[in-house]
């Protein structure tokens, strides 16, 4: 079942184009959302507040050919939006995403990141800290100089993503067996980054669960409400996330379907958040890439949690 849409912010006319054969990203992650504000003093309202290096999005742009336009890049705070007109692709390419085959004017945002030897690295050097909060307002202009078009948004979160680069790193040596990594080394390299390990509420609106089910992070959400942790209000009406400007995994979906690609393939991440059980075991609680929150021992080191820094 796909999480609704909210009134106002959301674009469902993309949901009804088959573009691939993974019907579950079709069905959890298409659309866009509206524009909110033209106006430069309320682009917060605007899709997105949360950025990372690569991620990108596509303006739907009628009554003018934005193809004749010129879209210079923006600055702020260490962090550029450049802009770009892709023309619509062929749908034999099965490789894009729904929106691509589409074209249009493309957004991507390139930003601090980490290095594939930061990654590596239980203790790597810093990664820059951008200057948030920034508004960003993206122009078209004609062939005269004339703005013809702008989009405003305020970038007010940055976030770092550690792709483990498979089984080459993201594991440490316990009693002579390699084990991968828990909430605390991933933690600790967000820190020695400079960045943080994000609450839930920063990733993800998935509703908690007044009587969750027994123990089954693959099925089921294992979000208790009665634990004074939250997720992103407004609540999606079930365990996954819905779409919604905010948390990181609401606003953009499926990273690798975003720009991240191969780097933020299907991991799950951990938060801050944690419970402690009624025996004191310690137990911290994972965001999977649907926005779906669980935990459990099973995710104490393990190679599909993995860090996503954030700063502030």
């Amino acid at each position: 079942m796909r999480p609704p849409a909210l009134p106002g912010i959301w674009r469902e006319e993309f949901d009804n184009i088959n573009f691939t054969n993974w019907a579950w990203d079709d069905e959890v992650f298409k659309g866009g959302f509206f524009v909110r504000s033209v106006d430069p003093s309320s682009y917060n309202l605007n899709f997105p507040r949360t950025g990372m290096d690569g991620l990108y999005f596509y303006l739907d742009i009628a009554g003018v050919d934005p193809s004749t336009l010129n879209w210079p890049p923006v600055t702020h705070g260490g962090i550029t939006a450049t802009v770009s007109f892709v023309p619509p692709y062929s749908r034999d390419n099965y490789n894009l995403n729904a929106w691509e085959f589409l074209g249009g004017i493309k957004v991507k945002l390139r930003g601090p990141a980490a290095t594939k030897d930061q990654v590596l690295s239980s203790a790597p050097a810093s990664v820059t800290l951008p200057t948030l909060p920034q508004t960003f307002e993206i122009v078209g202009y004609d062939s005269d100089g004339k703005a013809v078009i702008k989009y405003g948004f305020e970038l007010q979160k940055w976030f770092v993503f550690r792709k483990c680069y498979g089984y080459d790193g993201c594991y440490m040596t316990v009693d002579g067996n390699r084990v991968a990594l828990g909430q605390k080394e991933h933690a600790d390299w967000c820190d020695s980054i400079g960045y943080r390990v994000p609450a839930i509420e920063e990733l993800t609106n998935a509703q908690c669960e007044d009587n969750p089910w027994g123990y089954d992070p693959w099925y089921h959400a294992n979000f208790p409400c009665n634990l004074g942790i939250d997720s992103a209000t407004p609540h999606s009406p079930n365990e996954f996330a819905q779409r919604n400007i905010g948390p990181f995994i609401s606003e953009w979906g499926y990273l690798r379907f975003a720009g991240c690609g191969s780097r933020c393939n299907d991991e799950y991440v951990w938060t801050s958040d944690s419970l402690t059980t009624t025996r004191g075991r310690r137990f911290y609680f994972v965001v999977a890439p649907e926005g779906n929150v669980t935990y459990g021992r099973s995710f104490e080191n393990d190679s599909w949690v993995t860090a996503l820094c954030v700063n502030p």
